[in-house]
């Protein structure tokens, strides 16, 4: 398993069970928090990994303030799926913490985003699972911290495939212990240019931070809203004809 020094919670979902249809293909899936100039040794690591494709979820003030200029150089296709940009105000986080910028109000925000994103993702995951499915190259998805959006899209993924909850939960939660300074940093600067104030470090540990109740949000939205996961996939195009393809494509 691939593992990089500066970018610990970039990771191969290869050789994940999907119950009788059988584990993900190794070097097909990837997940990361934002890779934006790694050394030369991670550098080099990537490469041998021919990622052709690399889904980017951040905010355009996000590309802006740090673009995507490794993959790029690569000659990756970069494809920015902007799900915060697709919030409404029942789903947004900023909201929440504009009454309670307290540790209280973090994890508020952090179950009003989650709760929000499978409305948000709708068209964005459509596009996602499209272009996965199309199979010609490696596929990386990342968003910032790699952790909350990219663990949405990742857990659609996941499911369409037949991945289990549990197995769902364990790779989410993988996360938590993956954090960098600079994944801290960038959602400081996230926060405050959206509530022109600056947190406190407890608070912004709460949004650094994963927990199943807040994946957990975007499941009960996904029962309650849409009638359950088969339902949700299928909405997004992926009924049980494409999703055989899926695994098909992916799994081994």
């Amino acid at each position: 398993m691939i593992r990089l020094q500066e970018y610990p919670n970039f990771r191969d979902l290869g050789g994940m069970a999907a119950g009788a249809a059988g584990r993900l293909r190794r070097d097909r899936i990837f997940r990361s928090e934002a890779v934006l100039d790694p050394g030369t040794e991670d550098a080099a690591k990537l490469e041998a990994k021919a990622i052709g494709l690399v889904f980017d979820l951040r905010s355009a003030g996000e590309c802006g303030r740090a673009p995507n200029r490794f993959w790029a150089g690569q000659g990756a296709e970069c494809l920015n799926l902007d799900l915060m940009g697709s919030l409404d105000a029942s789903g947004n986080p900023w909201l929440a913490m504009r009454e309670d910028a307290s540790e209280r109000g973090a994890d508020a925000a952090m179950h009003t985003l989650y709760r929000g994103l499978p409305q948000a993702a709708l068209g964005h995951a459509a596009t996602f699972l499209r272009r996965v499915a199309d199979g010609g190259v490696p596929v990386l998805v990342h968003c910032t911290a790699g952790k909350d959006r990219t663990g949405f899209m990742i857990a659609m993924l996941l499911a369409a495939l037949g991945v289990g909850n549990d197995a769902i939960l364990e790779d989410y939660m993988l996360s938590a212990s993956r954090k960098t300074a600079a994944a801290r940093e960038a959602t400081r600067a996230m926060v405050a240019s959206h509530l022109g104030q600056e947190i406190s470090e407890q608070a912004l540990d709460r949004l650094m931070t994963v927990r199943p109740s807040y994946l957990a949000a975007s499941l009960a939205t996904i029962e309650g809203q849409f009638g359950g996961i088969d339902s949700y996939l299928a909405q997004l195009g992926f009924d049980a004809v494409r999703r055989a393809a899926l695994q098909d494509l992916l799994l081994e």
